[in-house]
């Protein structure tokens, strides 16, 4: 597997300001798969494990962000 893309700069500056102003529960939820990987350095299969959600899913999200 290929290592993963870095987040640009600023940019856990800015997913810490959309957690704190997500509006539902999903939001916060696609806000916080952001966060894990670009401020606690977590991978695909603990983001999922955190979030309950499958690797396959956090991986997508992840790319549609970058």
């Amino acid at each position: 597997m290929r290592p993963p893309q870095p987040f640009p700069d600023g940019s856990v500056e800015r997913i810490e300001q959309a957690l704190r102003g997500a509006q539902s529960k999903a939001e916060f939820q696609r806000v916080q798969c952001m966060w894990l990987r670009a401020a606690l350095g977590l991978n695909a299969n603990q983001v999922a494990q955190a979030l309950g959600w499958r690797p396959t899913s956090v991986r997508r999200l992840q790319a549609q962000f970058l």
